[in-house]
């Protein structure tokens, strides 16, 4: 009863918490996204500007620029996370959309991936010695990160939890009417680490799109300078 109450606290704190973040930071994006499109407005470049800063969203083609291994293992890790986040929306939604039981075969491949691709990352980030790839917090993140993600390969492939048991308890947290925690020894790790993460996400990640937008924008800027020289 204890282990449960404690979760039961644990979770409301960390989703209070995250959710408390998100909206800070989505007044702020949305501050920011009203400045930079008036900025761009003004400017024959601000649509190719706006292409390009979403192809360097969506393929990090920054990164690939500066480490190409790194940006291949760092693009592995994001896309499995997405897909392995899509795959846990079974445990909060009920009735399940079409949509998310698409998208559960590929987040099981994913989840097979995402600790081989976090390893990686941990191993080129440290042989790198740059602190703009291997910041402490970073890593403290990224091996949270592996750890959760072992623990789900292990709990799939050797010790599966009582999936019915979960699925309850997560919507019993989401409507506020919740039900004992099935328990496991595996499956309460997993959840107490992405617990611990979940209110640690690094803000800035609110704001990616505005940042590449802005780094964009300064970068066609200085072009035309030197341009017309």
């Amino acid at each position: 009863m204890l282990m449960q109450n404690l979760l039961l606290v644990a979770l409301y704190a960390a989703y209070g918490v995250f959710l408390v973040r998100f909206l800070i930071h989505a007044l702020l994006w949305w501050r920011g996204a009203k400045a930079a499109t008036y900025a761009l407005t003004w400017r024959k470049r601000g649509a190719a500007t706006i292409y390009r800063a979403i192809l360097d969203l969506l393929f990090f083609t920054r990164l690939l620029r500066a480490n190409n291994l790194l940006w291949l293992v760092e693009w592995f890790f994001h896309a499995s996370l997405l897909l392995i986040l899509l795959r846990h929306l079974r445990y909060v939604l009920d009735p399940v959309p079409s949509w998310v039981w698409a998208a559960q075969p590929w987040g099981l491949i994913a989840g097979y991936l995402l600790p081989v691709a976090l390893a990686a990352i941990l191993v080129i980030r440290q042989l790198t010695k740059r602190e703009i790839y291997s910041s402490r917090a970073n890593l403290i993140l990224l091996t949270a990160l592996l750890i959760i993600s072992a623990t789900g390969v292990v709990m799939h492939a050797l010790q599966k939890p009582d999936l019915v048991g979960v699925k309850d308890f997560m919507m019993g947290v989401v409507t506020l009417a919740p039900t004992p925690w099935p328990g496991g020894f595996l499956a309460t790790i997993h959840l107490i680490l992405f617990l611990v993460i979940l209110p640690l996400l690094p803000t800035h990640i609110f704001i990616v799109p505005l940042t590449i937008i802005d780094a964009r924008r300064r970068e066609d800027a200085l072009d035309e300078v030197l341009h017309e020289r």
